[in-house]
């Protein structure tokens, strides 16, 4: 909101302007252009950073990305911008840190001065999507399925209020009662919890690509869906096809998370090099030869001939694929412990990544019963 009320009122002073004192292209482009402050946290959405960044794209904005505290974000961004005098806010009187403010409001003692303008103290939430949706402004993907209010990742969640009977959420414009527009925050303690709660994940990718710099999955997507289905991403790399460096991270991520996720295959595209690295990560014994005919005749044809290849333990099962036939199936995922294999291409990787966790709790009591 702030943003597009801000851009209105400077081009029309600069229409204004330019009647007056006939200014030079160069000279309205320098005037309209709208300088920002952007503090990136830890645990940030990726659809918040997403709409940032497209938002500075389209607008042309200015923009200055601090990664430090709020103050030393603003000591900073000040002594690099003297010239800068005030900033214009969205802060409304029903905010927790609203009550008491004015239009202009000089800034608080012990911080750099400057002046606080803040335009839309007395709109309340209903005014907020009123202007947006009216003037068919975009806004962040999020307010679509359930959210009302952002924070962190670990102390924001969607808002209950607008739960629906399937399980499914409304848009955050269709909150009936402002008064629970931040119920989708949590406490601290609440967050302490909520954190220790979830379960930890580690993915690591492999592709001939990486050592050219070309990544073929986008991690922001990889994120959301960990995150959506109640996991947090701890660690994500990316490694060109050498299995004994493979099996290195995959060894260190399985002491260090609930779940380990390989996408990708190591070396001439063989889903047998991939699973020889699990193997070796975990060092797991190989079984007896009757023992793995037995394990071997639930999996299909493909994967027979795969771990036949490879013997590699008892805690070996197939998650995703099809029955055996003529036609291997292009992604199949095998489990060993708690590393999930994907073994495919990593164009296909986020098609069956939300499946391969969803179903991790159902897997794990399958396997201790």
């Amino acid at each position: 909101v702030i943003l597009h009320l801000y851009r209105a009122v400077v081009a029309n002073f600069v229409r204004e302007e330019d009647v007056r004192n006939q200014l030079s292209e160069q000279e309205k482009a320098r005037r309209s252009r709208v300088v920002s402050m952007y503090i990136v946290q830890e645990d940030e959405f990726p659809e918040v950073e997403e709409y940032v960044h497209q938002t500075n794209e389209r607008y042309a904005i200015d923009a200055s990305f601090l990664h430090t505290s709020f103050k030393e974000a603003l000591i900073e961004f000040l002594n690099d911008r003297p010239e800068i005098q005030a900033f214009v806010l969205g802060t409304r009187f029903d905010d927790p840190d609203g009550a008491g403010l004015q239009r202009f409001s000089p800034s608080s003692r012990g911080w750099p001065k400057f002046m606080r303008i803040n335009p839309i103290l007395d709109w309340d939430y209903a005014d907020v999507w009123t202007f947006l949706r009216y003037f068919e402004l975009p806004y962040c993907s999020l307010y679509d399925v359930g959210y009302t209010s952002l924070g962190k990742t670990t102390k924001t969640c969607r808002n209950p209020a607008l739960i629906c009977k399937d399980g499914e959420y409304l848009p955050g414009y269709m909150l009936s009662d402002k008064s629970l527009e931040r119920a989708g925050r949590v406490s601290y303690s609440e967050a302490e919890h909520f954190e220790q709660s979830r379960r930890t994940a580690g993915v690591v990718m492999f592709s001939p690509e990486v050592e050219r710099g070309v990544i073929e999955v986008d991690h922001r997507t990889t994120l959301k869906v960990l995150r959506d289905r109640g996991v947090r991403l701890k660690k994500l790399v990316f490694m060109p096809e050498e299995l004994e460096d493979a099996a290195k991270e995959i060894a260190e991520m399985s002491m260090s998370f609930d779940i380990v996720i390989t996408g990708g295959l190591i070396r001439s595209s063989t889903k047998e090099n991939t699973l020889r690295a699990v193997s070796v990560a975990l060092r797991l014994p190989s079984l007896k030869d009757d023992d793995l005919e037995r394990k071997l005749f639930t999996f299909p044809d493909n994967v027979q001939k795969i771990l036949r290849k490879e013997a590699i333990a008892d805690e070996t099962q197939l998650v995703i694929g099809k029955s055996s036939g003529a036609k291997e199936p292009s992604t199949l995922v095998v489990k060993t412990r708690n590393v999930f294999s994907i073994l495919g291409p990593l164009s296909l990787f986020q098609d069956v990544l939300g499946d391969t966790v969803e179903n991790f709790e159902e897997l794990e009591s399958n396997h201790k019963s």
